[in-house]
């Protein structure tokens, strides 16, 4: 560990794997991002369960890896089953998808072979599962994957799965399955703290043979007053410092604060709601059309909605009063701002 940071590595797994997973390694491959997971000391719990994994404890089995979108959950699970390998070279790992189970075992069903297809995953040393919310609102499936957890476990083999929420909220899974995996182990994991966005960065800028100073790296993670940093995970990072090598040889010059400014600006700006996007989310909350919150009527209910909508468009977006005016309907600014100032 350095400086409070763990880091665990990610090579080609060795393992079979379905085309799906293939496709999705392609992202993590070296002309992409660091094939690193890095975690700080908030998240010591993701080193413990890894290592405890590989110990064969019985209390994280099966692993249930959940997480919103770009934390690492793919990443994280294809190290373990990497690892797997190299500590079990005798022992077979296979990696798939929900919706490559659900394939295989509908296609089990049709050719009336559900016996060979449960019999697969009886060789196994290590069964992950990437995407596991596939196989919402598929019960037989579904069923069929807890018989399956229950035999591999009662004979020592190891499952991993993830998951885009946690058990509790996985609303789309069968009951059955749930108290299964949570007969395991829940690992969450969150966004990447700035410490590890900062160490991914110097893996990535080094990749690309991009020098790039501690300063401008906190620039680029942090932003600054009036113009704060959208990244904040691993591929918004990537594609940011692309971006930027991209913007630094057109202009003939290193990677400045200039150039770094320019890029939050833009990607700051992109993020922001439009004064469509407002209005017609105030029309459906209201039950009011959208075209009368632009028209010329000034029944009270109406006035109300188009001085609402006016006032979240001012807060949310970086239009003026005068552009805002012009939206709805050709109205002037004063007219916006009186609107503002009433709501």
């Amino acid at each position: 560990m350095v400086n409070g940071l763990f880091t665990i590595s990610l090579k080609d797994a060795t393992g079979e794997k379905s085309a799906a997973v293939r496709s999705k390694e392609a992202d993590l491959a070296p002309d992409h991002g660091p094939q690193l997971y890095v975690g700080d000391e908030q998240s010591q719990t993701v080193l413990t369960a890894f290592d405890a994994v590989l110990d064969r404890q019985p209390f994280c089995n099966p692993l249930v890896i959940t997480g919103a979108g770009s934390v690492g959950k793919t990443l994280l699970a294809h190290g373990i089953a990497d690892c797997w390998k190299r500590r079990y070279p005798a022992e077979n790992v296979l990696i798939t998808t929900g919706a490559d189970f659900l394939r295989g075992y509908t296609n089990a069903v049709r050719s009336h072979n559900t016996y060979r297809f449960r019999r697969q995953f009886m060789k196994l040393g290590l069964l992950v599962i990437d995407d596991l919310q596939m196989l919402n609102h598929r019960a037989s499936a579904q069923s069929q994957l807890a018989q399956l957890i229950d035999s591999m476990v009662r004979r020592g083999q190891f499952v991993v799965c993830t998951l885009p929420s946690t058990l509790a909220q996985a609303h789309g899974l069968e009951e059955t399955l749930v108290s299964r995996l949570f007969g395991g182990l829940q690992l969450p994991l969150s966004a990447p703290s700035e410490e590890s966005m900062l160490f991914l960065l110097d893996e990535l800028a080094s990749q690309r043979g991009i020098e790039l100073d501690t300063t401008l790296g906190k620039l680029l993670i942090r932003g600054e007053a009036g113009c704060p940093s959208p990244i904040k995970t691993v591929p918004q990072l990537r594609r940011a410092l692309i971006r930027l090598q991209m913007n630094a040889e057109l202009s003939g010059s290193p990677i400045t604060r200039v150039l770094i400014r320019e890029y939050l600006k833009g990607e700051y700006l992109n993020q922001l709601p439009t004064c469509r996007d407002i209005t017609s989310i105030v029309a459906k909350r209201l039950n009011v059309r959208m075209g009368d919150l632009k028209g010329k009527s000034r029944r009270q209910y109406l006035s109300r909605a188009r001085g609402i909508a006016m006032m979240l468009c001012r807060t949310f977006t970086a239009e003026s009063y005068t552009a805002i005016g012009k939206y709805f309907g050709g109205r002037d600014h004063s007219t916006v701002m009186n609107a503002c100032e009433k709501t």
